[in-house]
């Protein structure tokens, strides 16, 4: 919707809803009053509520906005109240600025058939309801089963068509496709960071206890029940997660404002969904850090309870921890080798990420999206006709081209690589099959091609007297009746080089003659297309270029003259094209005050955009990647430190005995490099059974791509020795006196 009326005029989302929604919903007003089933009626006065973000950012809160009159698409609406805070909507991730009944919905709709909104078959309402109390289910069921059969539409002999109650989270489900995988897929690394912490604290934990044998020893000597033990062990071991705990929850508060600021600078500006710490997360928080404590200090406490206490007491520092020892793979070399298996798995799937969108950064689109700026307008919702905007595109791009710096203006029905697409189904006029071929479309303004620098491989572009041609028929469709359009003489269309090569192959395509089909899909919101056309010929043929976006292949596209519907504008720049920002917004304004731009941005910024859960993905990856990486070999490191200083006496032995440093400092890294080298096959294993669930993220690269997994594997290890050469350096510091004389 387009509001104006109150300062330069906005763009709003609207939602339409039925009189009863809000009593439904259980949702009250924070000011003036909610929707009542008397608002919906056509003869009532037009109302609307706000939501309370939006009376907040377009009104600044102004409690004397209520009973005031605003303009939506043109028509006045009456502002009756502002919902509550924390409501913004029923379906997830659609956040709605405002609501105004179903009854008012035709004064607002541009749309062609916005008016026919009760005709039958026109089926667009999504409707929610509750449940009395006391009625199950399948009562409820029963009962619309019953009253769907009685009411429903004519259908076919052969369908049977049915209804479903579902609770209203399965049912509508919003955004929650576009950011569930990848969220399960940061949950998996959060989860692996997690197991490499507590591996760290668990290896912590088994090194105190085998130093504190003795001290252990003595409390059981003393009286101590080995229960007493456990417990003291235990507690220690909890306050210890219970305290890293809290320090996380405080740093959680910042990282959450710190992602939410990354996600607010994508295409859904505000991030759609609420995403603050509560109770439930606190809870959550407090009932990890315990039982993580209680798990991985019980079984360091359950051997410090069990202890032989006469061996134990006669052990000293150096004697105790040989008697831990139980050959080389012991439980401090497997929690440092699961750690290191861990980190690979993030390396990997980290490495994938980053490199996936590395190759759709580098994608030659085909065409230069260098000094672009892409100006989105719709004067259709501000009531223009098709007269009045062919008009106001002409001035606005006469007035465009004059801003300095712009060597060149064009429009299209959409922007490329926006997302957005338009797909029509077209008949090869002579075609024995007479079968549809499914194939993009775009409507595109005078000069687009040289605009955008595609360039053209055979005939010729659209001539001034190709759009003269459709401004006429646009005239002749508004002076006679709206069932009956006249239908246009030929048009004349393009098509890329992959229309060509995947229908046209061996023929010359110049002069072949094309009908349109039965089916059209738009995945776009503003690609309308209202003529009526009995041929079209291809008179020219581009280069292939990308349409929806970076990550789907080249398709066969047809091009077709713009006509007088939304459109975006397209400015090619000799500078940087946001510094002709400020001039477009003036030219807009002071066309028609009350038309707003819906967006301004470059081309690369678009493109950035359609990119930006990767780019997101890829960056908490890269950052999961580097944690994992830092905590795996500081477990590495104090397993070695722990090793160096537990066989002091044994390495002074083998310096005495003759052993050079360069052998000590080979013996020292070769127990951690050979941890390192076990743990990196078992967690390339895992990886590459884990990895094939990132097959629908990747782009240009293989799940088990071998490049990937090497270069993980290579870091890790290269890391691991820097991490191994600290302990290995003390060891190769030890006097064989001092060390012989330890006891």
């Amino acid at each position: 919707m387009i509001v104006s009326g109150y300062g330069p005029a906005k763009i709003a989302a609207a939602e339409i809803v039925t009189g009863d929604y809000f009593e439904t919903l259980g949702v009250r007003p924070s000011a003036g009053r909610t929707i009542q089933p008397a608002d919906d009626s056509r003869s009532a006065t037009p109302v609307i509520v706000l939501s309370y973000g939006f009376w907040q950012s377009a009104f600044g809160g102004d409690a004397s906005i209520l009973g005031r009159a605003i303009r939506l698409n043109g028509t006045s609406f009456e502002i009756i109240g502002v919902a509550e805070p924390h409501f913004s909507g029923l379906t997830p991730g659609h956040k709605q600025d405002l609501w105004l009944t179903r009854s008012m919905f035709p004064l607002v709709g541009s749309y062609e058939g916005w008016s026919r909104i009760d005709a039958p078959g026109n089926v667009w309402l999504a409707i929610a309801g509750r449940r009395k109390p006391g009625v199950s289910v399948e009562q409820a069921l029963a009962q619309m089963t019953l009253l769907f059969h009685n009411t429903k539409l004519k259908i076919e002999e052969n369908d049977h068509p049915t209804i479903s109650l579902l609770p209203a989270q399965e049912a509508l489900i919003g955004q929650r496709p576009t950011f569930k995988t990848p969220l399960y897929v940061l949950m998996v690394g959060v989860g692996i960071i997690l197991l490499i912490c507590c591996a760290n604290v668990a290896g912590l934990l088994m090194a105190r206890s085998t130093t504190r044998r003795k001290e252990m020893a003595v409390r059981l000597a003393l009286g101590a029940g080995r229960g007493r033990i456990i417990r003291q062990l235990l507690t220690e071991s909890i306050l210890l997660s219970v305290t890293g705990g809290a320090l996380g929850v405080l740093s959680g508060f910042w990282g959450v404002r710190a992602i939410l600021t990354m996600l607010s600078l994508g295409p859904d500006r505000p991030f759609p969904f609420t995403a603050s710490p509560d109770l439930r997360i606190l809870i959550f928080s407090a009932a990890l850090s315990v039982s993580t404590g209680v798990i991985f200090g019980l079984l360091p406490a359950v051997r410090s309870a069990r202890l032989d206490l006469t061996p134990a007491l006669k052990e000293t520092a150096d004697s105790a921890a040989n008697a831990e020892r139980t050959g080389w793979f012991k439980l401090g070399n497997g929690l440092a080798a699961m750690q290191v298996a861990l980190a690979i798995i993030v390396l990997v799937g980290a490495g994938l990420l980053v490199r996936t969108f590395q190759n759709l950064k580098n994608v030659q689109p085909g065409f230069d999206t260098r000094n672009l700026l892409i100006v989105a307008l719709d004067p259709t919702l501000s009531g223009y006709d098709s007269i009045r905007t062919q008009r106001l595109y002409g001035d606005l791009r006469e007035k465009f081209s004059a801003i300095p710096g712009i060597t060149s203006v064009t429009y299209s029905s959409n922007p490329l690589l926006s997302g957005n697409l338009y797909t029509q189904g077209q008949r090869i006029a002579g075609d024995p099959t007479n079968k549809d071929l499914f194939v993009d479309k775009l409507l595109v303004g005078k000069n687009f091609f040289e605009t955008m620098r595609i360039p053209l491989l055979a005939g010729r572009t659209f001539t001034d007297a190709d759009f003269t041609r459709l401004a006429a028929h646009s005239q002749a469709s508004r002076a006679s009746n709206r069932n009956k359009d006249p239908e246009m003489e030929i048009e004349p269309v393009l098509v890329n080089e992959a229309f060509v090569k995947e229908y046209l192959e061996g023929r010359n395509p110049l002069g072949v003659l094309l009908k349109k089909g039965d089916g059209e899909h738009s995945s776009g919101d503003r690609t309308r297309e209202k003529r009526k056309t009995r041929e079209s010929e291809i008179v020219g043929v581009v280069a292939s270029t990308k349409y929806e976006n970076i990550r789907t292949e080249v398709k066969p596209t047809l091009y077709a003259a713009a006509g007088s519907d939304g459109i975006f504008f397209a400015l090619r720049t000799a500078l940087d094209p946001r510094l002709a920002i400020p001039a477009v917004r003036e030219i807009v304004s002071g066309a028609d005050r009350d038309l707003p731009i819906f967006e301004i941005a470059t081309q690369t910024e678009k493109i950035d955009r359609t990119l930006f859960q990767e780019r997101i993905i890829a960056k908490l990856s890269s950052f999961f990647g580097i944690l994992a990486l830092i905590l795996a070999c500081i477990g590495v490191y104090g397993l070695l430190a722990y090793e160096v200083s537990r066989r002091t006496r044994e390495i002074g032995i083998r310096m005495a005995l003759g052993a050079s440093r360069g052998t000590v400092m080979r013996f020292v890294l070769f127990d951690g490099l050979r941890v390192a080298l076990a743990s990196s096959v078992i967690g390339c294993g895992v990886a590459l059974a884990i990895t094939r669930y990132l097959k629908s993220f990747l782009f240009g690269i293989k799940a088990a791509d071998p490049t990937t997994f090497l270069g993980a594997v290579g870091i890790l290890l290269v890391i691991v020795l820097a991490a191994c050469y600290l302990p290995a350096r003390r060891a190769v510091r030890v006097d064989p006196l001092v060390a012989l004389r330890y006891e």
